[in-house]
């Protein structure tokens, strides 16, 4: 059961895109911190990352998509 669990693991990764960002220092040290205070761990760092990513992209596509300039709204 366990070997078909990481199978399905395996399987969700594999259909996610990657991407490199750099982080400023005092960003990564919150992240780190924060994954590690939840999970004892400090692994799932990248749905964290997922999930401020969505939240930040909700707020800003809206505003992008209100601006008549869509430069304005990126500033």
């Amino acid at each position: 059961m366990h070997h078909n669990a990481f199978k399905l693991l395996n399987a969700n990764i594999r259909s996610m895109g990657r991407l490199g960002i750099y982080l400023p220092d005092d960003v990564e040290k919150r992240l780190k911190d924060y994954v590690y205070k939840k999970t004892g761990q400090f692994r799932g760092q990248s749905e964290v990352a997922v999930e401020a990513i969505k939240e930040y992209l909700e707020k800003h596509e809206q505003e992008l998509e209100k601006s008549e300039n869509p430069c304005e709204a990126l500033a």
